[in-house]
């Protein structure tokens, strides 16, 4: 049963949407954010970890992207890996991380590229593919800023 509420909720100030299950209020839609670093090719722009003890949903990945990494013919590449520096292009793949202007913003929706999916399910922290990683391809790309964003369901027993 879904129950609607007002008042008082921690989990609004990080973004849960609640909901009333088995007693208790438990946030099941959830979000994580973090800068986006530049570097050279190969390197990683980002690596998150699924904090939970289940395994999530992700429904969206976004780039947010403020500042252009300096050097055309470059890629960005984001997906559900098996360890910290390891590829994935299982949500996005192959955007451009020197966009014509700036800011821009890519999704795993309207930019997922030939590989990426709008949905992937990570596993419980631990699990065997339990990271999101967004690695830096084919050009060297210091001057990358940005923030990431990922959208999630935490799947409850």
């Amino acid at each position: 049963m879904v129950m609607y509420f007002h008042g008082d909720y921690p989990g609004w100030a990080v973004g849960y949407m609640p909901e009333f299950r088995l007693g208790q209020w438990v946030g099941r839609g959830r979000f994580a954010e973090g800068d986006i670093a530049g570097g050279n090719a190969n390197a990683f722009a980002f690596n998150w970890q699924n904090p939970h003890a289940n395994k999530i949903i992700v429904t969206r990945k976004i780039l947010y992207i403020t500042t252009p990494g300096g050097v055309g013919g470059g890629e960005l590449d984001c997906g559900v890996a098996a360890a910290s520096g390891v590829h994935s292009d299982n949500l996005i793949d192959g955007v451009d991380p020197n966009p014509g202007a700036v800011p821009t913003v890519y999704d795993n929706i309207e930019d997922k590229g030939v590989n990426g999916r709008t949905r992937q399910i990570v596993d419980e922290n631990g699990g065997a593919n339990d990271w999101i990683t967004c690695q830096i391809l084919l050009q060297n790309e210091v001057a990358l800023d940005g923030r990431y964003y990922i959208e999630y369901i935490e799947v409850l027993p």
